[in-house]
């Protein structure tokens, strides 16, 4: 799903409103009755409806299912970690959180938050990463943390523990996202209407009492260092296997050469494994083909605005013509099958879209290690752009001396 850019760590609700991604449906960008979700799809793309089915081809994985209070920590504000001695994120020590009592704005009888404890979760997680061999990456029923690497000191999803494991999810809007509004694009049956008395006011309706329950579960799945540029979505609509992109957002030179075999590769095993097996006509899955060309599944998505079309765009995508005439000078190229692949194809393809405010192209996810603030000022420039506009800034504002001058 999605990922929002955060204003701060330590807010992990927002609003319907703020959180809202798409409208009501009365735009043309969302005219097309296929394109809304629905609870049987959002469903079918959750980890535990699918994994079953394609077990063997995708990497090992372990499911634990996760209670109540700790889904309530997880969509509580704050990032408030386990402290059991044992389990602190590399580089961090005890007394890092009283290094300096000259820091504290409160009082000595000010009340501390005390760490949550969940001790046979955390146990839990801790053999489940033994068993995987001493690392694991973290997801929730549909979406990993991913958003949140930049915390860790890898900036990767390599959890070691069950501190790194909650580190991320409680510092992912993706998460907040799954466990707020995962059905936030699904047309559900609106809630009955509040009765009232003359002698009482109208109860507030709760807009998403009507979402299904949700037994949310931590998936821990065996660690690898994947090579990037072997990593591809594909998208499905009605059956046919539409379009494949690159998913990593930066220039491969190699694949140019080896695309045709590896786009072959993709399309033989969607028709052979996936096609007559995932049970909705119309999703996204994402591919890893290793060097010996075996095709891993990583994992599904929805047709629709929650899923990023990365080198593609939606409008497109539901074009009913799309891919049937491409230009003879295309970077474009086509499966047997008809399915359209495109690549990042050079470094001003690259760099388009999204800048850093401190210079180089930003993924979607890159852009939620920055204050919002930075990103505002849309400067997509390098660092000497960046002071040059706050030196422009300052020597446009007024002068304190002149203000001294007109006192004398």
């Amino acid at each position: 799903m999605a990922a929002l850019v955060p204003v701060m760590l330590t807010t992990q609700t927002e609003s319907k409103e703020e959180h809202q991604k798409v409208d009501d449906g009365t735009s043309s960008s969302c005219s097309d009755e296929t394109f809304f979700e629905t609870v049987e799809s959002v469903n079918a793309c959750q980890f535990t409806s699918w994994y079953p089915l394609f077990r063997e081809y995708t990497f090992k994985s372990h499911v634990i299912p996760l209670p109540d209070p700790f889904v309530a920590y997880l969509r509580s504000d704050g990032i408030h970690l386990p402290r059991d001695g044992e389990d602190l994120p590399k580089g961090e020590t005890e007394d890092d959180d009283d290094s300096d009592g000259a820091w504290s704005t409160a009082g000595d009888d000010a009340p501390t938050a005390q760490p949550p404890q969940f001790p046979e979760l955390e146990k839990e997680i801790s053999d489940t990463i033994e068993m995987l061999g001493g690392s694991a990456f973290p997801k929730l029923n549909w979406s990993s943390p991913k958003d949140a690497a930049w915390i860790c000191a890898t900036h990767t999803l390599k959890c070691e523990s069950p501190t790194d494991v909650m580190l991320l999810l409680k510092g992912s809007d993706m998460i907040t996202h799954d466990l707020h509004y995962p059905y936030e694009n699904c047309r559900l049956a609106q809630p009955p209407a509040p009765t009232t008395t003359a002698s009482e006011p109208a109860a507030s309706t709760d807009l998403f009492s009507t979402q299904p329950h949700v037994p949310y579960v931590l998936v821990l799945r065996k660690y690898f260092a994947l090579h990037h540029s072997n990593e591809f979505r594909c998208f499905v609509r009605e059956g046919r296997l539409l379009a494949i992109s690159q998913r990593e957002a930066t220039h491969f030179p190699h694949l140019k050469k080896s695309i045709g075999q590896l786009s072959d590769t993709i399309e033989k095993f969607w028709q052979a494994v996936v096609r007559t097996r995932f049970p909705i006509p119309s999703y996204v899955f994402d591919v890893y083909v290793s060097l010996n060309e075996r095709v891993y599944i990583v994992d599904f998505g929805l047709w629709g605005p929650s899923t990023d079309p990365l080198l593609f765009d939606w409008d497109e995508l539901r074009d009913p013509n799309f891919g049937e005439n491409l230009p003879p000078d295309s970077d474009l190229t086509k499966t047997p099958g008809g399915a359209v692949v495109k690549l990042v194809t050079g470094r001003g393809e690259q760099e388009e879209g999204l800048r850093l405010p401190l210079g180089g192209a930003a993924s979607a996810t890159t852009a939620n290690r920055y204050p919002l603030e930075l990103l505002n000022l849309g400067l997509g420039g390098d660092l000497a752009s960046f002071v040059e506009h706050c030196r422009s800034q300052r020597q446009s504002a007024d002068d304190p001396r002149d203000d001294a001058e007109g006192e004398k």
